[in-house]
């Protein structure tokens, strides 16, 4: 298993959860700067008490919220993820990389074993001037979110022709708002 910061890897593996058999420090290859691996990390949202349970494709498998502030926006942004592995490379539109927890909530992005990321693609600047995050939590310093959206409007004069909005807090995953799409 890759390990980069290690900040989650090393609680799964303290806790018993995660037991790679094998660790790749990769914070030494001056390519990875910055780049991070996403362990499963099973569904704690089901035992304990937390009020911050999926309200949108939670099912008895998983009811956690994804917590990435990232994720919300280049959701909203249709991001393209480039990763790479033993099979060779690939591009995995945003929508499609995180995952509900279905039957195996352990996994919760499509990679696949021993791919890393080695890339996030943004699509051409035409929401930067109209685009906003906006996050609610418990306090004003770090914390995940209770619930967040971030919208991009293309605009044309007044007039809005195109709209992505994404939200979070509130699924597995980085929720995007297709349907809102105009």
């Amino acid at each position: 298993m890759f390990i980069g910061g290690g900040t989650n890897l090393l609680d799964l593996m303290k806790g018993g959860m995660m037991q790679p058999m094998t660790l790749v420090d990769i914070t030494r290859i001056e390519a990875m700067n910055g780049v991070t691996t996403l362990p499963g990390t099973g569904c704690a949202a089901l035992e304990g008490n937390n009020r911050m349970h999926a309200i949108l494709g939670a099912n008895p498998q998983c009811i956690a919220t994804n917590p990435s502030d990232m994720s919300v926006a280049l959701a909203a942004l249709d991001a393209v993820v480039r990763v790479s592995g033993p099979q060779g490379e690939r591009t995995i539109p945003f929508a499609e990389f995180h995952r509900l927890p279905g039957e195996r909530p352990d996994l919760d992005t499509t990679l696949a074993p021993g791919e890393l990321i080695t890339a996030v693609d943004l699509p051409p600047p035409l929401f930067a001037r109209h685009s906003k995050y906006l996050k609610v939590r418990d306090r004003a310093s770090y914390a995940f979110a209770l619930v967040s959206v971030a919208a991009a409007l293309q605009m044309d004069s007044n007039t809005v022709t195109s709209a992505r909005i994404a939200l979070g807090g509130v699924a597995h995953k980085p929720w995007h708002a297709a349907a809102l799409a105009v």
